[in-house]
């Protein structure tokens, strides 16, 4: 007796998996459509190359903005408090940095030295390249050496001497360019884009009051960035610059009425603003700031965005002048995988489903 097994095609099968199989091949030109429609990624077609990108993420109550320069420049202005980390660095990843091969901060700037502001920068330090750092002259009682303790402000803070230690360590290996906040600090490769307003002086008397003016400016739009100053670093910038106008305007100080008075509006004359906040004791954003906005122009107020309320949000500006503002109110609902692979993982199964052998048992068996 002789056993042989049969290859058998189930035809009902092989019918739906081919269909299914053309339909994955039909349905990969429109790879990125069907990114949107099945919330894969966020929808930023908008968005076009030669761009400048800026991205207020949402940490809560603290600060993150990433901003891709038209020259491809990257740049991030302060990095969040410490238990947003893996939100934060989702959306750097997946968001900013996107289908990019080298993640790679061009810039990092630090604007004081406030937890929200500072709290991810050491995980930024240890987990990607940057090639420049700007910190503020607010020094680090325990690592740094340079500072006159009868003038300067010195603060013993564990989370910044763990920054200030990391700088100090990247330097003196020459990983990284280590330089200070002050205006006029934008280097030869930024300077068409990006300009330090301040800070003009070496010293105040307020962690705060460090925050630098950073002016983001392309195709005569704008952008300005304000960390936490204060009214009285508004007088400042109204004392040594001529009037501005500025298309964007992010809130200092999450909104607190330490900052943005009607003055410094009338100075600025914004469009919009931006203000970063989370739930927060603070009473942010101040019903006082609020008013102002509105006091100053309905169409102000109307045009204020929180990220509390719209979660993360891109302001850019195109090589043909369009400006325009996206938002993604929950990063985490998206799992950034591209239509494409999910179809050729389907077309795959198929084709195991139809083609795997199926054998049937038949004895062969010679009666006499």
């Amino acid at each position: 007796m002789r056993k042989k097994r049969n290859f058998k095609l189930n035809k009902t099968l092989l019918i739906i998996c081919g269909i299914i199989f053309v339909t994955m091949i039909v349905t990969m030109f429109f790879n990125e459509q069907l990114n949107y429609a099945f919330h894969l990624k966020p929808n930023l077609s908008k968005i076009e190359s030669n761009s400048m990108q800026v991205h207020f993420v949402d940490t809560g109550e603290g600060d993150v903005i990433l901003v891709r320069l038209p020259n491809n420049k990257n740049l991030i202005v302060d990095s969040g408090k410490n238990n947003y980390e893996s939100k934060i660095v989702y959306y750097i990843n997946n968001v900013f940095f996107n289908s990019q091969k080298e993640r790679v901060f061009d810039y990092a700037i630090l604007t004081h030295s406030d937890s929200d502001h500072s709290g991810n920068f050491l995980y930024i330090l240890n987990n990607y390249q940057v090639k420049n750092f700007y910190r503020p002259k607010i020094y680090s009682k325990n690592y740094d050496t340079n500072y006159n303790e009868n003038i300067d402000l010195v603060i013993d803070d564990a989370n910044y001497d763990k920054i200030i230690k990391k700088l100090n360590s990247l330097k003196m290996e020459n990983k990284i360019n280590v330089f200070y906040n002050f205006v006029g600090a934008e280097t030869d490769e930024i300077n068409e884009y990006v300009t330090f307003l301040s800070p003009t002086k070496d010293n105040y008397s307020d962690e705060n009051m460090y925050s630098p003016y950073i002016k983001l400016e392309y195709k005569n739009k704008s952008v300005l960035l304000t960390g936490d100053a204060t009214t009285e670093n508004e007088i400042e910038l109204i004392n040594t610059q001529d009037s501005l106008n500025i298309d964007v305007l992010k809130l200092a100080h999450h909104g607190s009425n330490t900052s943005t008075s009607s003055t410094f509006l009338e100075f600025l004359n914004p469009k919009y603003a931006i203000i970063s906040c989370g739930e927060n004791s603070y009473g942010h954003p101040s019903s006082e700031v609020l008013n102002n906005l509105k006091n100053y122009s309905e169409e102000l107020y109307n045009n204020t965005y929180s990220t509390q309320n719209l979660g993360n949000i891109i302001y850019f500006i195109n090589e043909d002048s369009f400006s325009d503002f996206l938002f993604i109110k929950d990063v985490s609902t998206y799992i950034f995988v591209d239509y494409y692979y999910i179809a050729l993982g389907i077309m795959g199964v198929c084709l195991i489903i139809v083609f795997f052998p199926k054998y049937t048992k038949n004895d062969n068996k010679n009666n006499v």
